[in-house]
């Protein structure tokens, strides 16, 4: 690393510098301030100004809504929010990192790696970008390229993430050099705390074998500066543990009980002493460890297989074939640990062997050899000389999709959130659909209000407006339902009710049309719409007499009407009246004779 960035490193981890990133971030616009803005261009009658606000709004507070949801672990919410809001404003940058943040933590590397990608081919300075495709990179174990985007961002935005995010891509690469002078660099900048080498402790561990030693001193610093730092003492256990395999039990022993005593209920503490002292052949302390991390922690098969086998080896067979048996009903992830759970099958077919269930015993032989043929050997773990405590190292990783186990506090938070934007949001919605329809894009307005009334389905004038825009998007049977709550409450809207009416009508529902027109017969009268719906209708609900009689009402006002004439034949036809029929058929045939249906019911009635 060259002087320079060494002394550039320096700056930029000196508080002051962390302190101006701090300002810059608290510039960022309040979403209301776009909400604001939105009704006031509304009001002047600026509907282009308004929608292009209330996007802007609806994306930065779906974007909070998403994170909210992403935060308690309700990652399909969060994504539908997500690109509700991408949607919105194809083009914001926080949108898009952290969609790209959720994908990367659901392990959708490719789809993150593109939404990161898109930013900085807009704006290749952003350094938020960078940081998430440095993650990114990370995630696929391409630590080169991963190096590269965050140097870069360390000294254009320098913060304790992207710091330790750097030195842990030096670690992967063994470049233990650049790795020491990094975390050198943020001591110096950001303090010199036991937390501070706990972390990069823990950085090294990510190593190969030359990195432990790096995390034996920096875990001993920690321990320096706090010797009652939670994890401290346990962490430096695994590092002896890595390093010196079996001849580390040695000095692990004395870290171990120390972190016992300061983390009684710590499972993983008991279990590794535990762990140890079986190898020892210490069998008493052995099961009195184990016991208590398999009390702590009972879903956790490690303890439990350890605890299988040291029952076999004292030919305990009814204690051991019980434990085994859990170790296997509790195993989630059969690839935990190298399919270390072969173990508990192994040593369950041997019980059950020297107990005569032969064929019992030779089912669970074969799946342990099946298991172990499938295992591979670990290529980055801590512990190479004991595969079966790889999960005890608590790797470093950026993803995480295990289950997370969220706080009733912690849900509170996200609901209140979603609950303090969810009228703005809905009105912002009804709005948009508002301006939309008023521009005649009446699919576009239909989608905006059932997005308004997911979030607020009592908004005022929703359903009028949703029934109005389905209806003039010809989706009629997406009208029915809306209108008829409009008409509950308001029956003297004459607008929703004649739309109601044309819906049943379009639907083909003879009877609603009837009973829904019938109550303007002034509209009836003057609309022809509305009068050819209405008289159909009773021609098809039976009131043939009065139906017919609007019919040639309409068609003396309305001659050069085909669809008149062929209604009115029709009608004639089911009352026998075959010649007049025919006649009528005859005029819609003179009017529009390329219509097939006059010519097919002319055939019938001849």
């Amino acid at each position: 690393m060259a002087s320079g960035f060494r002394l550039a490193l320096l700056l930029c981890f000196l508080p002051n510098c962390n302190e101006a990133q701090s300002q810059k971030a608290q510039t960022k616009v309040d979403p209301r301030q776009h909400y604001d803005a939105a009704r006031t261009f509304q009001l002047a009658g600026d509907q282009e100004k308004a929608a292009a606000e209330y996007r802007s709004f609806l994306a930065v507070a779906l974007r909070g809504a998403a994170n909210a949801q992403a935060h308690v672990a309700q990652f399909e919410q969060a994504t539908n929010l997500f690109e509700e809001a991408a949607r919105l404003a194809p083009e914001d940058d926080s949108v898009q990192l952290d969609y790209a943040s959720l994908r990367l933590q659901q392990k959708d590397l490719a789809g993150a790696q593109s939404l990161a990608e898109q930013v900085i081919a807009r704006h290749p300075k952003n350094p938020a970008a960078r940081v998430v495709l440095g993650q990114i990179l990370f995630s696929k174990h391409e630590y080169d390229a991963a190096r590269k985007e965050l140097e870069v961002v360390v000294v254009a935005a320098p913060s304790f993430d992207v710091g330790y995010l750097l030195g842990l891509t030096y670690v992967k690469l063994n470049d233990l050099p650049h790795a020491r002078m990094l975390f050198e660099e943020m001591v110096t900048g950001l303090g010199d705390s036991a937390e501070i080498h706990m972390r990069f402790g823990r950085a090294y561990g990510n190593g190969e074998w030359e990195a432990l030693q790096y995390s034996i001193d920096e875990f001993k610093k920690a321990i320096a500066k706090n010797e009652r730092l939670p994890q401290a003492h346990y962490f430096l256990a695994l590092a002896y543990l890595g390093r010196d395999g079996e001849s580390g039990f040695k000095t692990a022993i004395p870290e171990l009980e120390a972190e016992a005593k300061l983390s009684p209920n710590d499972e993983r503490t008991h279990y590794l002493l535990g762990y140890i002292a079986l190898r020892q052949q210490r069998f008493a302390e052995a099961e009195k460890e184990l016991l208590r991390a398999t009390q702590i922690d009972p879903q956790n098969p490690d303890p439990l297989i350890s605890l299988g086998q040291l029952y076999t080896d004292k030919e305990r067979d009814s204690e051991a074939e019980a434990i085994l048996r859990k170790a296997i009903a509790v195993t989630t992830d059969v690839s935990r640990n190298e399919y270390q759970i072969n173990r508990a099958h192994y040593l369950l077919g041997r019980i059950l062997l020297r107990s005569g269930r032969k064929d019992e015993g030779a089912k669970e032989l074969a799946i342990s050899k099946e298991l172990r043929d499938r295992a591979m050997r670990p290529q980055e773990t801590q512990n190479q000389k004991f595969p079966e405590l790889a999960n005890l190292s608590e790797k470093e990783e950026i993803t995480a999709t295990e289950t997370i186990l969220v706080s009733p506090e912690t849900r509170k938070q996200a609901d209140d959130y979603i609950n303090e934007i969810r009228l703005a949001v809905a009105d912002s919605y009804n709005n948009l659909g508002v301006i939309s329809a008023s521009q005649k894009t009446f699919p576009v307005a239909l989608e905006y209000f059932r997005k308004a009334a997911d979030w607020n389905p009592l908004l005022d004038t929703l359903d009028r407006n949703t029934g109005m825009a389905a209806f003039y998007a010809n989706q009629f049977d997406q009208a029915i339902a809306p209108l008829g709550r409009v008409l509950k409450q308001h029956p003297e809207d004459i607008r929703a009710r004649a739309a109601l009416g044309l819906s049943f009508f379009s639907s083909q529902d003879f009877r609603k049309t009837t009973e829904t027109l019938k109550v303007i017969p002034e509209e009836v009268d003057k609309d022809p719409g509305l009068g050819y719906a209405y008289a159909t209708s009773l021609v098809k609900t039976g009131d043939y007499t009065e139906g017919v009689r609007r019919l040639q009402d309409l068609s003396s006002k309305n001659p050069n009407s085909a669809d008149i004439h062929t209604l009115l034949g029709e009608a004639f036809a089911d009352q026998k009246e075959y010649s007049a029929a025919l006649e009528e058929y005859r005029k819609a045939l003179a009017i529009d004779p390329s219509q097939a249906r006059p010519h097919f019911l002319a055939g019938v009635v001849l």
